[in-house]
């Protein structure tokens, strides 16, 4: 799918940013075609569910970065450390199967495809029983950069539970998001995409389970 959409040609070049409208028809293509949030059929005790409440206004804005590596998410006011910048699952979009997924992929332009193969990736765990899924949020969050282990100042704190952390303890996956210290206005947030998967053949692994 990536080579056939050319997709290193698209992905190379400059990418706009999305508004809140495209994201929505992002949303709605999924629901259109069946999709289904597996968050919904978590038990109320189940310690994968989101702490987010339901009228939390993420504090970040859209912007191309200075540093010329494309767009990223800015904080539009400043942000104690501990403070909760992101959560729940009320714009991801969820897919079981390689056929749903590229379904969805072909409801969309070659440049739309792209970034929404960059958006989006596979993770075990996230299924009612602990099935993979691949999923993505479908907002700016979606363009959030890595920072690392070191220069990450978003993520999950000690303290916190904001998802799974699988028995062999190799990956995660956050609902949640706080910020791991105090961030200033205008500065950019970044997460550490290690903590999605630690090492790279488990990625691969599992989008093998999906047949892509």
């Amino acid at each position: 799918m990536y080579h056939s959409r050319n997709c290193r040609k698209i992905l190379n070049g400059t990418r706009p940013l999305y508004t809140e409208e495209q994201w929505q028809r992002f949303r709605d293509i999924w629901k259109s075609q069946g999709g289904k949030d597996p968050s919904k059929r978590y038990k109320r005790t189940d310690w994968r569910n989101s702490k987010a409440p339901p009228d939390l206004v993420p504090p970040v804005r859209a912007a191309q970065t200075a540093d010329g590596r494309g767009r990223g998410i800015f904080a539009t006011r400043d942000i104690k450390k501990g403070e909760m910048t992101y959560g729940g699952t009320k714009h991801y979009i969820f897919f079981f199967d390689g056929h749903s997924y590229r379904r969805y992929l072909d409801a969309l332009s070659d440049e739309e495809a792209c970034d929404m193969m960059k958006f989006t990736w596979p993770q075990e765990g996230v299924g009612k029983n602990g099935e993979p899924v691949i999923w993505g949020p479908m907002d700016d969050m979606a363009l959030q950069n890595d920072g690392g282990k070191d220069g990450a100042n978003i993520g999950c704190p000690e303290d916190k539970h904001c998802g799974l952390v699988s028995s062999t303890q190799l990956f995660c996956f956050e609902f949640d998001e706080y910020a791991l210290r105090d961030i200033r206005k205008g500065e950019e947030l970044l997460c550490d995409y290690s903590v999605f998967f630690s090492l790279d053949f488990l990625e691969y692994e599992t989008w093998k389970e999906f047949g892509l």
